[in-house]
């Protein structure tokens, strides 16, 4: 969907219109409907008309979130050569910042866009390159292995790795001391599902929805070095202050879940509040 290009008029300003204007998201489950747009530039330097896109789910909670409803429609409009300059996005809550998933999306199209979007009520704008930090490494490049000694998770996940002969591990260690192995599930790029997640997801089918996380690792061999966006969301959402491992460049860099994913944003089921 697209509307007048409106060169003059903000894309949030044009997001806003084209939501009173009367546009619906299809959030029969979450019941949290969630709007996009976005602003292009053809492949001859022209503004195009802003590309809009909203929140798609279905029974099965595997829908499609308003970012890349809007990413898919651009490509349809105007083709895979339009370069992204800025996104903008509007949900019912006062904060409400794209998910992980959505951000690595956003990233894998154009590492300069701007993305706006409320913060405690307020309009703000950053870097798509500061809400997605230590991008995830898609290029299958080469680098050294070089675990230090104390990272003990780490190391187990690329031991694990080498044992079960895939490109990616991961670890997470819970409260009660507890390690979960977790691989990547799909293609050797891209995977259907992240090794982080199968990890939380033993941990979960383990010791319950409410287990506690102390530690997470992620080991990639040449591919997918930092979580990928998804996987930090997931993580966000059970604990913020996770301390997450991860190999760049040949060095192990350790940060907490929410500074990989800054403002990061979650509806949090009940069984979990």
């Amino acid at each position: 969907m697209s509307a007048g290009s409106g060169s003059g008029e903000s894309l949030v300003a044009q997001l806003l219109r084209w939501v009173d204007s009367g546009a619906r998201a299809h959030a029969p489950y979450s019941h949290h409907p969630v709007f996009a747009a976005l602003r292009l530039v053809g492949i001859t330097g022209e503004l195009l008309p802003p590309v809009f896109g909203c929140n798609i789910e279905n029974a099965s909670y595997v829908g499609c979130c308003a970012e890349r409803t809007a990413l898919a429609n651009a490509m349809t409009v105007a083709g895979a050569d339009a370069r992204l300059l800025e996104v903008a996005v509007l949900t019912p809550a006062p904060s409400g910042a794209p998910c992980g998933t959505c951000r690595q999306a956003i990233h894998e199209r154009s590492s300069d866009v701007t993305v706006a979007f409320r913060w405690d009520g307020s309009w703000v704008s950053h870097p798509i390159a500061d809400l997605l930090p230590h991008p995830p490494d898609v290029t299958m490049g080469e680098w050294a292995l070089d675990v230090q000694a104390d990272a003990e998770l780490l190391a187990y996940a690329s031991k694990q790795a080498a044992l079960w002969g895939v490109d990616q591990a991961a670890a997470v260690r819970s409260g009660s001391g507890a390690t979960y192995l977790g691989v990547a599930v799909g293609y050797r790029s891209a995977p259907a599902v992240h090794p982080l997640e199968n990890a939380l997801f033993a941990a979960v089918n383990s010791e319950g929805p409410t287990v506690r996380l102390t530690a997470a690792a992620l080991y990639g061999n040449g591919c997918c070095t930092a979580p990928s966006g998804g996987a930090r969301q997931t993580l966000v959402e059970f604990a913020r202050d996770l301390p997450v491992s991860f190999l760049e460049q040949g060095a192990v860099v350790t940060m907490p879940a929410d500074a990989l994913l800054p403002f990061s944003f979650a509806l949090e089921p009940e069984s979990r509040r």
